[in-house]
């Protein structure tokens, strides 16, 4: 039987705080009461290494109320990869991959990460120096896998993500750390929002790192994403997917008349059917284990939009 909850809140005042934070972020309302609640509880899990209590609140959530656990995991991811020192912070940044081809293979960056590196620190304006990142990519089936304690270790420093590397998949993240001072409020409060940015030193850089890594990786042709922290790596890449398994199946119809989607009854699992015209329907599957149904309603409407689809509606 796991442990409880340590004090000062039971899992059910924890459960309470969590669905009406979420509730507010909703509404776009203000929830800093919820919100530095719930955080003092990760953080403090965080710092004395009780998982248990971490992974039990998730549980809880998952199984009643799914709006309330991607809130919770925000939080969770938020300060599990980010490490604070007194004079600065280490926050965990990931390069989001898609690198098409045969497998099994690696994704190495080799000779080339330390330019990799500091062409994105010039592009983004990280700081001379301030980024490090993992010599391979690392695929999304294993950055699923990490429970909140290893990520907290990887943005301190005590794990190196070099141990995470293997055989990458289609989808995964190169991996690193960048270090902001302290007192530096600007970079802090951006936090990589401006990384959605197409500006010419972002295009050039995905350009020259996207030539590096195909020469690095023969075969394979590689696609990288804007730059994202910890609590935006997941939704990033499952958006990816469920974009190139429609795209692939589009192309297998000659005409596609409308894309229609339900939620099965297991939790993020989204099924999918682009009927075609002259032959059978493509139906598809596509896992979100931890996304809000909005936002993944809000994708499929602009990818049938840029795919000129009829979106019907949701499967029976």
């Amino acid at each position: 039987m796991n442990p409880p909850v340590s004090a000062p809140h039971s899992l059910e005042q924890l459960v309470s705080l969590a669905r009406l934070g979420a509730e507010k972020a909703a509404r776009h309302a203000p929830d800093p009461d919820e919100f530095n609640e719930v955080a003092s509880f990760v953080g403090e899990q965080l710092e004395t290494g009780n998982e248990v209590a971490l992974i039990e609140l998730e549980a809880r959530l998952r199984d009643e109320d799914r709006r309330a656990l991607v809130w919770y995991l925000t939080i969770v991811r938020t300060l599990s990869g980010t490490a604070r020192f007194p004079d600065h912070f280490h926050h965990l940044l990931f390069i989001p991959v898609q690198a098409i081809g045969p497998d099994p293979r690696r994704l190495a960056l080799g000779d080339a990460t330390e330019e990799i590196a500091g062409a994105l620190e010039h592009a983004l304006d990280l700081g001379n120096g301030a980024l490090q990142l993992s010599s391979e990519g690392v695929s999304l089936s294993t950055l699923e896998s990490l429970r909140p304690l290893r990520w907290h270790a990887l943005s301190r420093g005590k794990e190196d993500s070099t141990s995470l590397a293997g055989e990458f998949e289609e989808l995964g993240a190169i991996v690193g750390r960048w270090k902001v001072a302290a007192n530096d409020r600007v970079r802090l409060s951006r936090k990589l929002a401006h990384a959605l940015q197409r500006t010419p030193s972002l295009n050039a850089w995905k350009m020259r790192t996207e030539g590096l890594l195909e020469e690095r990786t023969p075969g394979v042709r590689v696609r990288l994403y804007p730059a994202v922290l910890l609590q935006d790596l997941f939704p990033l890449l499952r958006q990816v997917r469920l974009n190139t398994q429609l795209e692939h199946a589009a192309r297998q119809c000659n005409h596609v008349r409308s894309l229609s989607w339900c939620w099965l009854e297991k939790p993020g699992e989204l099924t999918w059917r682009l009927s075609c015209e002259g032959r059978e329907p493509v139906s598809g599957s596509t896992a979100f284990p931890d996304e809000s149904a909005e936002l993944v309603e809000a994708q499929l409407a602009r990818l049938a939009q840029r795919l000129q689809l009829k979106l019907s509606p949701p499967l029976p």
